[in-house]
């Protein structure tokens, strides 16, 4: 008689490990959200490239570096860099960053008056607005950004595979 049998045991093992991984994508994300960093870094040392220029003509928005480490420090506490199961959210906490995304009006207090402003009569002082251009820090993906994801993801599967197979 000839006959064949096959193990299948193992084969539920990599499929067992690649319904976890599939449930779990903190890891690749992780990675992603780091790739997605050095990315806004790099769009802070260019300027840009499409940021309207500053008026005193230095670097476009490194004044002090509090926009930049918000958006590339994952330890900064304005930092918004969070990881789950299924999704990860980054970007900055700064209230302003959002306005220098899109560009917008700022509008800021009026200052309190002087004791020379008190004697001329004045009962308060306007206050003043910036125009602010749209300088976007977060922009869609291009495609080596995309590909990085692809293997980042590919990887994670991979692995999933070869640890199944152990």
């Amino acid at each position: 008689m000839i006959g064949a049998s096959m193990d299948l045991s193992k084969l539920d093992k990599v499929f067992g490990s690649l319904k976890a991984r599939a449930n779990d994508h903190r890891d690749p994300l992780r990675e992603i959200g780091l790739l997605a960093l050095k990315q806004f870094d790099h769009r802070f040392e260019v300027s840009g490239p499409d940021w309207a220029p500053n008026k005193a003509g230095t670097k476009t928005l490194v004044k002090t570096g509090r926009l930049r480490d918000s958006f590339v420090n994952p330890s900064s506490p304005k930092n918004l860099f969070t990881v789950g199961r299924m999704e990860a959210t980054f970007g900055s906490k700064l209230f302003y960053a959002a306005i220098l995304q899109k560009g917008g009006v700022l509008k800021s207090k009026a200052p309190k008056l002087g004791a020379f402003q008190k004697l001329a009569g004045l009962r308060r002082l306007p206050a003043t607005f910036t125009v602010l251009p749209a300088r976007p820090i977060v922009v869609p993906p291009n495609s080596d950004f995309t590909q990085k994801i692809g293997r980042v993801e590919f990887n994670h599967f991979k692995a999933g595979i070869a640890e199944g197979l152990r």
